[in-house]
């Protein structure tokens, strides 16, 4: 064989491993369609051909998009319900019959039986009021209650942190709409707040699950086509209510949740394989520990222009060093991802087949809901920025979670600082602005200093320079990362999840 068929030869061979490697042999029985393919990735860690991805991760690339759901009936079989309560020491989830929201966002009921789902604001309503308010057939999926009219927000992380509390509520309905057993204690009261007796632990009723948003979810196109999706998995609808409406609008039942301590202690618990946003679009709910005797996969979750907020500034730093990190004896696959130019059901097949995400703070983390209990969630953060929104999202949903926080970039918020500065002549507003400024490039002296690390965070309650936007500028620096502190922590944690000592 000639010089030239030898490359040939070579070449044949290393694609062949590299599509073993990434799971882009198809399982048996899945037409190719159902293979989401990324718009874009770099995938910088060439294995050698004893490389092993756990074989079960092949299943993990399925499209969600083509998932065979159960259809759910819309019959209500048992009319003379009024509540459906489900409960535990710390969770009530009910679902209240004819039930109405006022334009003050407050549930009222038909009902007295609402009485015992824990809500802080409800009221009755007259049957008269009742028969001529106007009514939609559906289920509204009420995620909570304020003096002002609840409305589930349309940005995708405000979204999730808002609908994620009732997501076991959802499941619940649904496991009763379908004749299965709840998994917790149930009552169920008629319209006159008497208990009903049933022979099975649940009605039987269907639903056809709604939410309600704020008007702004029109204007957020790529925002609201993720959560629209999200909703589809679910089986539910979205609608944008007329909110300068004075009118009462029924429903057929309304669905509540609420918690006597944090919700993200219970939430956890509620949400296993069975649940039904899992098991009906064919996704696990669990990484195992079989998945140590395989080598890893970490994937890196970047923003296309490295010019921009919160990219990572040196990228192929750290996917080069985790690559070159071994941990119990097994490789890391690093593979970066662009979630502004993939899809949906790309996101979550990227999200279930990861062991480790390590990924810049931003709604791209929404998706975490998709990863397998057990992994481990690395959100980069940037510096004097420290939100714990997903911290508490990683809590509720048993994901192992650390933040690194990134290097001060001073030159993007003086820049944007100034950029603000130049729009106005208040002096005040002004003088406000140099403190911050002052204050921000002190703290990031101090860091690289090691005299005081991190000592500035501008969500503190009590750091209030009354500059506006000054959040966007903060977030607004590009990510240069320790990449040898990533690899330590990422290295360090697999050594206990998988209970090795190198």
């Amino acid at each position: 064989m000639g010089a030239t068929g030898v490359e040939d030869w070579a070449a044949f061979l290393r694609l062949v491993i590299l599509a073993g490697v990434w799971g882009w042999a198809i399982p048996n029985g899945v037409a190719a369609a159902a293979i989401p393919m990324p718009a874009k990735t770099s995938v910088v860690s060439v294995p050698d051909p004893t490389f092993r991805i756990c074989a079960a991760r092949q299943g993990m690339l399925m499209d969600i998009s083509n998932a065979t759901r159960p259809r759910i009936s819309t019959e209500i079989k048992k009319p003379d319900i009024g509540v459906e309560r489900y409960y535990n020491a710390n969770v009530t989830l009910c679902r209240i019959y004819q039930a109405c929201r006022d334009p003050a966002g407050r549930v009222r009921v038909r009902s007295r039986g609402g009485s015992r789902c824990g809500l802080k604001h409800f009221g009755e309503i007259p049957d008269d009021e009742f028969q001529t308010s106007s009514r939609m057939d559906k289920d509204l999926l009420f995620f909570g209650e304020s003096d002002s009219a609840p409305l589930s927000r349309s940005h995708m992380p405000h979204f999730m942190h808002d609908f994620l509390p009732l997501l076991p509520a959802h499941d619940t309905v649904v496991r009763g709409a379908q004749g299965e057993d709840p998994g917790l204690s149930a009552e169920f009261l008629d319209f006159n707040n008497q208990t009903v007796v049933l022979e099975r632990n649940t009605t039987e009723n269907g639903l056809d699950p709604i939410l309600i948003f704020e008007d702004r979810f029109r204007r957020r196109s790529h925002s609201s086509e993720w959560i629209r999706e999200f909703l589809q998995v679910l089986g539910a609808d979205s609608i944008v209510l007329n909110t300068t409406s004075d009118s009462i609008t029924c429903f057929n039942s309304i669905i509540t949740a609420s918690y006597k301590h944090r919700p993200q202690v219970s939430i956890s618990h509620l949400l296993n394989q069975n649940s039904h946003i899992f098991s009906d679009n064919r996704l696990e709910r669990m990484r195992t520990k079989d998945s140590c005797q395989c080598d890893r996969k970490v994937v890196i979750i970047n923003r296309h222009d490295s010019s921009k907020a919160r990219t990572i500034a040196n990228l192929n730093e750290l996917e080069k060093k985790i690559a070159s990190t071994r941990v119990c004896g097994k490789m890391f696959a690093v593979e970066t991802v662009y979630f502004d130019s993939e899809n949906f059901s790309s996101q979550v097949g990227t999200m279930q087949s990861a062991d480790i995400i390590v990924s810049i703070h931003g709604a791209e983390l929404s998706n975490s809901i998709f990863l397998r209990t057990g992994s481990f969630l690395l959100e980069i953060l940037p510096f004097a920025y420290y939100p714990k929104r997903f911290s508490r999202f990683s809590e509720a949903l048993a994901l192992d979670h650390l933040q690194e926080i990134a290097k001060p970039d001073g030159r993007s918020v003086s820049s944007c600082l100034k950029k603000l500065m130049r729009s106005t002549n208040d002096t005040t507003l002004l003088g406000n602005y140099h403190r911050l400024l002052n204050r921000f490039q002190e703290a990031a002296t101090e860091t690289r200093n090691l005299t005081k690390r991190f000592g500035f965070n501008i969500l503190d309650s009590d750091l209030n320079f009354e500059v506006p936007n000054q959040r966007v500028c903060m977030r607004s620096q590009v990510l240069q990362v320790d990449a040898n502190s990533i690899a330590n922590k990422i290295r360090e944690r697999e050594k206990k999840f998988c209970r090795c000592t190198k």
